[in-house]
């Protein structure tokens, strides 16, 4: 991973661009969850605040792949940026003042989801771009180890400033959206666009036949699409198991995502160093997450459950890597951006799933839903032992493909 970021000027610049953006969505999401849950009091309200947000990422994902195809991608993310700037420093504004209104929150969630649907499929279709398919896979497991630290030392910080005045949270969080867009000004990629891509229309029926064409995309996408809207909904009722279950402060919030990403970390360090190449390796993955999610659920004291999440996170992130790995690999250039922004909208509706956590929360028990989401992705993960077991001749066929070129 070094010797790629020390060699490749464009994918460094485009690394701090990461990293802005990056801590300005883990920022968001610990905040936006704390900051309904205090104007509301409600479990419901602060599930349907991650909702909103998916709603955004869940409309706007595939234009933003179908943009992405089509037009250079470096000037898609420098619009995207000062629209997100712009609505944080609004609502961080809101927050100071003390005239915040739940409808505002609802709004300018939704504003910032909106934005991330069209940012995500660019800029992962920018980052094979910079880096190539041969460097592909240290590339993601670069930028997913960073998010991992990121995941461990912003929670720290900003449970601490939630405490001491909330709206500095939304002041950083426009700031660092600022200086992502100075580096994405500054980034040099060249043809970083399909060429193949048709001009005209957006291209729905093209990525319809496509999937349909193609088992083994169809078949991630079906496990992703599990995997993202019932196993990462349960970031919606964390803030809920800690003040309500736990009966803790913000600050605890904090500590239990910074520990939960240091498994993240762990779980990255893991799937980077393996040498051999196996779909199993993201079955694994996907049951451990789930089984752990059970366990954070049904423990009965904090630091047991600190601990439950942390592993199930390691898990989890095993999963991520190996099958976006897999997807970003077999699928054809033309196609990509669109096919990403299926993995976008994805993401977004393990968000709008923050609904149905919310709602099964407040009439069952939250520990009832988290229990549910966690069945729900160990029979994902038996569904993918028989859907996914041609997939790792299917890279080997392109990666030899590509070495013969």
């Amino acid at each position: 991973m070094l010797d790629l970021i020390r060699r490749n000027k464009p994918f460094r610049i485009l690394l701090f661009f990461f990293i802005c953006n990056d801590s300005s969505v883990i920022l968001l999401q610990m905040a936006n969850g704390w900051l309904t849950l205090d104007v509301t009091n409600s479990v419901f309200w602060t599930g349907a605040v991650f909702g909103v947000t998916g709603l955004g990422v869940v409309s706007f994902s595939l234009f933003g792949g179908i943009l992405a195809d089509k037009i250079n991608r470096k000037k898609i993310l420098q619009l995207t940026q000062p629209v997100d700037f712009f609505v944080t420093l609004i609502l961080g504004c809101l927050i100071y003042f003390e005239i915040v209104k739940l409808w505002e929150i609802l709004l300018i969630v939704f504003i910032n989801g909106a934005v991330g649907g069209v940012r995500l499929p660019t800029r992962e279709a920018l980052l094979l771009d910079v880096v190539g398919k041969i460097d592909l896979v240290k590339a993601i497991s670069t930028t997913f180890l960073l998010y991992t630290v990121l995941g461990f030392l912003i929670p720290i910080i900003t449970g601490n400033l939630i405490e001491i005045n909330m709206s500095i949270v939304y002041f950083i969080c426009s700031a660092l959206i600022f200086l992502s867009f100075l580096f994405i000004k500054n980034l040099s990629v060249i043809n970083n666009y399909s060429e193949h891509s048709s001009s005209t229309g957006f291209g729905l029926k093209e990525v319809i036949k496509y999937i349909y064409d193609n088992h083994l995309i169809k078949q991630i996408l079906i496990i992703m699409l599990f995997s993202e809207v019932f196993g990462w909904s349960h970031n919606s009722m964390i803030p809920v198991m800690v003040r309500d279950i736990f009966k803790l402060p913000a600050s605890n919030l904090g500590l239990i995502l910074s520990c939960a990403s240091l498994g993240a970390v762990a779980g990255t360090v893991i799937i980077s160093q393996l040498s051999r190449s196996s779909y199993m390796y993201m079955v694994f993955g996907l049951f451990g997450f789930g089984v752990f999610l059970i366990s954070f659920a049904i423990s009965p004291y904090f630091y047991l459950a600190v601990l439950s999440l942390t592993i199930a996170w390691g898990f989890a992130f095993i999963f991520e890597i190996k099958i976006y790995s897999y997807l970003q690999l077999i699928t054809s250039d033309a196609m990509r951006g669109r096919i990403l922004s299926l993995l976008a909208i994805s993401y977004g509706l393990s968000s709008v799933a923050g609904f149905f956590s919310g709602t099964l929360g407040k009439y069952f028990g939250v520990e009832f839903s988290i229990i549910l989401l966690g069945v729900i992705l160990i029979s994902a993960s038996v569904y993918s032992i028989f859907k996914l077991k041609k997939v790792d001749e299917k890279v080997q066929d392109i990666q030899s493909q590509i070495k013969n070129v």
